[in-house]
Formats: structure tokens, sequence, C-alpha cells
């Protein structure tokens, strides 16, 4: 086992946060500040990349709905695609 109490520590930081933990002490406030930002900081990142994903997969589900649709009923996808050019005034 590593013996820690020796280290220089980084108040305010993650890394000061975890060697809190790995001293089984109760971490500062201000590493538990610098620590709640980071992770919060990491959910918003993995959380836009998500949503970026989750938006393209839909975009292309709504692009494949588009063709099927024109090529199984062209009449009614005429039909539907001229009543909403002049509901939109185009």
């Amino acid at each position: 086992m590593v013996d820690w109490t020796n280290t220089k520590r980084k108040h305010g930081t993650s890394s000061g946060y975890q060697l809190h933990k790995q001293l089984g002490e109760d971490a500062c406030r201000r590493c538990v500040k610098a620590a709640t930002e980071n992770s919060r900081m990491y959910r918003e990142r993995n959380r836009s990349k998500k949503a970026k994903r989750k938006n393209l997969l839909m975009a292309r589900a709504q692009s494949f709905a588009r063709t099927e649709l024109v090529q199984n009923h062209p009449a009614e996808y005429r039909r539907l695609y001229k009543k909403h050019k002049a509901l939109l005034g185009v």
C-alpha cells in the first residue's frame, strides 16, 4: 500500500479531493467544490456529445422515413407537400 501522508496536497483541485479520499479524510471545502465543478463539467461535455449523436440519428431516421414515404406513396407525399407549402405561404 502506498503511503500518501507526505504527499504535497493541491487544495482546491480534483486531485486534492482524491488525495483526501485516499487518506480516508473528509475533503476540505475547496477540494469538494473543485471536484463538484469537475464532475459537472464532465457531465455537461458528455451530455452534449450524446445529444449531438441522438439528433444526428433522429435526422437520419427522418430522412429514411421521408424517402420511403415518397417511394411508397408518391401522390400522398405530393399532396401533403403542396398543403404545407401553402400553409407556409411558399
